[in-house]
């Protein structure tokens, strides 16, 4: 979709990084959001009117078929860059067979590979964002339980208790009323009211 605003005049620059065009701040909005993060920049959202289908009109098949080639070709060449980027990566991996995981075997100390590093640097940094991901969502949740979850479920259990409550009386009713021994001990329940006055 994308592609396709960008080729009608609304949006400029590429995957990742789209701007709206004057044409294109005519029927939608951008907002910018920030991540609490020193390593990410944020990310932008962008909200389109519902005129801008009306302007773009009826998708011809080869528009869309020129699309889908766009994307395809983009993938192709994302998807060797990658298998490039391996292939560097096992190739001077290879060189490295021989030594041990910790670099050379000399007297100065045990020094870390790149490879080794890698993984430590990772680990970090998964750890870390771990911890301001649970430090970002927990308010998130907190609020989400409070203003909609708790709500919704202690109406829900009060709804259930009336329910089964009526029910129960609907049927302690029907076994007192019908019953002779439920009009002798009303009786009886009566003049002991009366003698006690």
């Amino acid at each position: 979709m994308n592609i396709l605003l960008r080729d009608k005049g609304y949006l400029e620059g590429e995957p990742g990084d789209w701007k709206l065009t004057d044409k294109g701040r005519e029927h939608a909005k951008q907002q910018h959001w920030d991540v609490p993060s020193s390593g990410h920049a944020g990310y932008v959202t962008t909200r389109w009117d519902d005129s801008v289908r009306e302007d773009i009109g009826e998708v011809s098949p080869e528009c869309k078929r020129q699309i889908d080639d766009e994307i395809s070709a983009r993938r192709a060449e994302q998807h060797r860059q990658r298998q490039e980027r391996q292939a560097e990566l096992e190739s001077g991996s290879a060189d490295d067979t021989d030594e041990s995981i910790y670099g050379h075997d000399d007297d100065e100390g045990a020094e870390i590979d790149g490879k080794a590093a890698g993984i430590i640097i990772a680990a970090i940094a998964g750890g870390y964002l771990l911890v301001r991901g649970a430090k970002w969502a927990k308010p998130r949740v907190e609020r989400w339980w409070n203003e909609t979850a708790q709500p919704k479920l202690v109406v829900t259990k009060e709804k259930l208790a009336a329910k089964f409550k009526k029910a129960a009386d609907s049927r302690q009713e029907e076994t007192t009323s019908g019953s002779p021994e439920a009009e002798e001990i009303e009786d009886k329940g009566e003049k002991d009211a009366g003698e006690k006055v």
